[in-house]
This record gives structure tokens, sequence and C-alpha cells, in this order.
């Protein structure tokens, strides 16, 4: 239902280079939801030990990991991205706290994050369907922070409580997503009955509405809920949530 309701961008998702991307979601519609949560990121992980194996589900071209291991804003991105010629920028050093495998559904975004240096390995994988061995493998054992900011409302709610189980029994000790206030309240559900803990990082400006039409079905569907606030008329909102094992939770306080 809420994706006959949200503007679609999938023509801009699949591209052996991020520039039409760039210029259509980043500097258009300031797509900066990704930015704001590396800001909480770096904030939450500052006296990490020891790296994490971080694993970005539905990774795109790596604009998370740009802003999450290296910092970047949007008007860097739309610098190097936004114009002819987007691999003569490489991504060298960064945040050694992460090593960054990415996964998505399209491989000419992923060897274009590869080629410029922002992950280590990635994966092909259309997440909806039956998961390799090898990748499930990968994601119960060699992950310790997985990542979900722009991918939930294509996961689904089915798929989305099948990561959840598979998380109660794997190294996976953090998982961040994000979930747009068009479904918020069926996602959080899930946890009613799950031995993780949910941690609720507050709101965040998803991007602008892509158009008018967009705005109103929001606003239609929200105000038919009683959860429209001022915020969601000046653009896409989004929840940020953490998902912990009991044990990781001592860190948060709002919960």
């Amino acid at each position: 239902m809420t994706q006959t309701i949200k503007a679609s961008f999938d023509d801009y998702y699949s591209a052996d280079s991020p520039q039409a991307y760039t210029l259509k979601l980043v500097r258009d519609t300031k797509y900066h939801l990704p930015f704001h949560a590396a800001e909480l990121l770096r904030n939450y992980f500052q006296d990490a030990k020891t790296p994490l194996k971080a694993t970005f589900l539905g990774s795109g071209y790596g604009l998370e990991v740009a802003a999450l291991k290296y910092n970047y804003g949007p008007e860097d991105i739309v610098k190097w991205w936004g114009g002819d010629n987007p691999r003569a920028h490489s991504f060298e050093g960064g945040d050694d706290r992460f090593l960054v495998t990415m996964v998505d559904i399209h491989e000419p975004p992923l060897q274009f994050a590869k080629e410029v240096g922002l992950c280590d390995r990635y994966y092909v994988c259309d997440l909806l369907e039956d998961w390799s061995q090898e990748f499930t493998e990968m994601i119960t054992h060699d992950t310790d922070l997985l990542l979900g900011i722009g991918v939930t409302g294509y996961l689904r709610v089915e798929r989305f409580r099948d990561i959840l189980k598979l998380m109660e029994n794997s190294q996976i000790q953090f998982f961040c997503f994000a979930v747009t206030n068009l479904n918020r309240d069926t996602f959080v559900r899930l946890f009613d009955d799950s031995a993780l803990d949910l941690h609720n990082l507050g709101r965040s400006r998803q991007r602008d509405y892509a158009d008018d039409t967009e705005r109103q079905k929001v606003l239609d569907f929200l105000n038919r809920r009683g959860i429209c606030t001022p915020e969601d008329e000046a653009g896409f909102m989004t929840s940020l949530y953490m998902v912990t094992q009991p044990q990781a939770s001592r860190n948060f306080t709002n919960s």
C-alpha cells in the first residue's frame, strides 16, 4: 500500500554511474537521511575498541558508506558524483572502525563502489528471495553491525521478521534501520515478541517530497490515522531505530 503513496526512484538505482542518482535524490530532493544516520552512528561507536564488521543492506552506490566511514556530506557527494566522471574520485583512509560489506540487488552500483574504494567486499542479492548459504553465513557469523537505512520498505514486514529471527542466533550485535512514518508502527510491533531490544533514536527528515502529488498522498494517509505533524507537512519523515542484543543495551538511554 505505501509503495503506491511514495514516489518511485527505481530508475536511478541500477546504472553503472551514480551521477543521475546523485542529482535527482541528493541534490534535488535533498535525500539527507544517510548523513544524519551516520552522525548518530559515529557518535555511538566513538569508543569502539576493535573494528566493526559492518554490512549495508540495499547499499546501492555506497552513499551511506561515504557518509559513515568517510564523513562526507551531501555537498561533497554532489561535487564528486554529480559531475561527468564520478569514478575520478576515490575514497582513501576513512574511519578504520568500520570494515565494509555492501549488499544490493543490482551489481553495477556495487562494482562502482568497489572501484572507488568504498567497500572491502560486496554481495549481489535480492533480499526478498531465498538467501544462499554463503550469504547467510556472512550475515550471521561475519557481521557485527547490520544497517538497513534505506531498505526497510523494500524488505517488507515478513522478511524483516526473518532478519530479526536470524539476528537472535547470530554474531550481530547491532542492527540500525530506518522506517517511514507510513508503516512505522507495523515494524515496531514485531518487537513485542522478540528477545532483541529496540531503541528509538528519534525522527529525521528523510528528504523533500518529490512533488505536490506525493506530498498530498502522504499527508492524507497520515491524517486519516491521526499521526500527521508539522514536520510531516514540511518533508518526508523517517524514524531511526537501533536493535541490540540484550547484553549490548547498556549504552542506550532512549529506549
